[in-house]
């Protein structure tokens, strides 16, 4: 989620950022001299504005599924920090408890047995 979401909002900045370098080459280039050749080169200029202004707007999107995977990630490492020794002794009771039940002692009023198992 934090991969895909910072890889977008990367991906989406560069175009940005290179469609407003194309309209400022493009602004550099214009002639005062001619006025219908700067015409078409200020809607050139307008076109590559706008397209910038649209992709910058959508790396907003991909930008903040990265802040929320981030969030996630914290809240869900801050709940292993915090219930980590608690499962650790959880899960060796756990282990303790399943090597008596297979290797147990059954003491009943009438019978007793010894209950041996074991798995690979």
């Amino acid at each position: 989620m934090m991969s895909v979401g910072y890889g977008g909002a990367l991906l989406f900045g560069v175009t940005a950022i290179a469609a407003w370098g194309a309209a400022v080459e493009i602004e550099r280039g214009l002639d005062d001299n001619d006025p219908d050749y700067d015409e078409f080169r200020r809607s050139d200029v307008d076109r590559a504005r706008n397209v910038s202004r649209v992709v910058g707007a959508m790396a907003a999107l991909p930008l903040a599924l990265g802040i929320a995977g981030s969030v996630m990630l914290t809240k869900r490492l801050e709940e292993r920090r915090r219930f980590g020794p608690e499962l650790r002794s959880l899960s060796s009771r756990k282990r303790a408890i399943q090597r008596e039940l297979r290797y147990g002692l059954d003491v009943r009023p009438r019978a007793a047995g010894l209950t041996l198992s074991a798995s690979f």
